[in-house]
C-alpha cells in the first residue's frame, strides 16, 4: 500500500494527522532542502510528534559542488543546523549514481551521522521514439536546443555567452519551465542577455514540452546543450541519447564517458571558451560524420540501459538491506 502525500494534499495538521493515523514501514523524502515536506517532517520525527518509520531521502543532485554554490550561504547555515540537530541520524540516502555518492559521503564524512548511502539509479522509460529521422547535418549548421528547467544551476547563460562569440550564424531554441522568484528574474536577465543575439544568430523561447513530448522535440535538433553545474542523474541526457540528438554536456553528470564513445561532447569546466572550441567543431562536420555520432549513440544507450534499469537495488533500499 503507498500513499503520495503532494503540495496540494494540505497543511501541518492534515500531514501530522495522516503520519499518525497509519504506521508506514518506509517514508521517501524527495529533496533535501524542501521545507513542506522533508524537513518538516524530519523534525516532526526528531521530536518524536510522527511514529518512527524507516526514512529514505532522495537528494536529487542538491549536494553536488555546483548546487550548492547557489545560494550557498543560506545552505550551509541550514546544513550546519541539521547535522547539529542530528536530523539525519538514521536517515538512508538514495544517490542516483556513484557520483552523487560521493557527493552525500563527503558531505557525511563532516558530520559523522548514522546514516547509509546507497545507489538506486533512476529508471528509464524507454518507450518514448522519435516519429521522424534527425536533420541532416551539413558542415556549416547546426540546430541547437537547451531544454531544461530554466535556474541558474542548468547555465544557460553560458549557452548564451558561447553565442556571443560565433560568427557564423546558427538556430537556438530553449525550452523549459521558469518557476517563481529568483529564477524568474534569472529567465529575464537570460532573455535580455539573447536579444543581443539576434543580428547573427536565431534565438527563441518556445515554452514548457510536456513528458511524452520530449524525445520527438529533442528530434529535431543536432545538438542538445547543457552545461549544467551538476546533474545526480540527467534524464534529459538520456532522452537526447534516445532522439539523435548529440549531448554538448558539462563535466559535472554522471555520463561524463560518452565523450570516449562518441556519443556526445563533454567540456571539462564551465568556461564558455571551452564550449566555443566544441561547438565550432560540431558545425564543421558533415553528414557523414553525424552519422556515425547517431550509431555512437545508439550502442552507447543499449549497453547503459542493461546496466540502469534493474529493480534489485530498489528492493534492497527499500528492504533495508546493503
Amino acid at each position: 500500500e503507498i500513499d503520495y502525500l503532494d503540495v496540494l494534499s494540505g497543511g501541518f495538521f492534515y500531514f501530522l494527522d495522516r503520519l499518525r493515523e497509519e504506521k508506514f514501514d518506509v517514508v521517501y523524502l524527495n529533496s533535501l532542502f524542501s521545507w513542506k515536506f522533508s524537513i518538516r517532517y524530519l523534525l516532526m520525527r526528531k521530536v518524536g510528534l510522527v511514529p518512527s518509520s524507516r526514512v529514505i531521502l532522495a537528494v536529487r543532485g542538491e549536494l553536488s559542488p555546483g548546487a550548492r554554490k547557489i545560494r550557498g550561504f543560506k545552505k550551509s547555515c541550514f546544513l550546519w543546523l541539521a547535522s547539529f540537530l542530528s536530523l539525519y541520524e538514521g536517515v538512508v540516502f538514495q544517490a542516483s549514481s556513484d557520483l552523487e555518492k560521493q557527493d552525500i559521503e563527503n558531505f557525511l564524512g563532516l558530520h559523522h551521522m548514522d546514516t547509509k548511502v546507497l545507489v538506486a539509479s533512476d529508471l528509464i522509460w524507454i518507450g518514448g521514439e522519435a516519429d521522424q529521422q534527425s536533420p541532416k547535418k551539413v558542415v556549416g549548421e547546426l540546430k541547437v536546443v537547451f531544454l531544461s528547467r530554466i535556474t541558474p544551476m542548468k547555465n544557460l547563460e553560458c549557452v548564451l555567452e558561447t553565442l556571443r562569440h560565433i560568427n557564423s550564424p546558427l538556430s537556438l531554441d530553449i525550452y523549459g519551465p521558469i518557476t517563481e522568484g529568483k529564477d524568474a528574474g534569472y529567465f529575464a536577465a537570460c532573455m535580455e542577455s539573447a536579444r543581443g543575439l539576434t543580428d547573427r544568430h536565431q534565438v527563441e523561447y518556445k515554452g514548457v514540452v510536456s513528458a511524452d513530448q520530449v524525445i520527438q522535440v529533442l528530434s529535431q535538433y543536432h545538438v542538445l546543450f547543457l552545461p549544467t553545474r551538476g546533474e545526480n542523474f540527467g534524464h534529459i541526457i538520456i532522452e537526447a541519447l534516445q532522439a539523435g540528438c548529440l549531448p554538448l554536456i558539462s563535466d559535472k553528470t554522471p555520463w561524463s564517458d560518452i565523450d570516449k564513445e562518441g556519443a556526445g561532447v563533454v567540456v571539462q569546466g564551465d568556461h564558455y571558451k571551452s564550449y566555443l572550441t566544441a561547438i565550432e567543431r560540431l558545425m564543421g562536420k558533415d553528414e557523414g560524420e553525424w552519422l556515425g555520432h547517431r550509431q555512437a549513440m545508439n550502442r552507447y544507450l543499449d549497453r547503459k540501459l542493461t546496466v540502469i534499469n534493474q529493480l534489485e537495488p530498489y528492493k534492497r533500499l527499500l528492504d533495508g538491506d546493503g
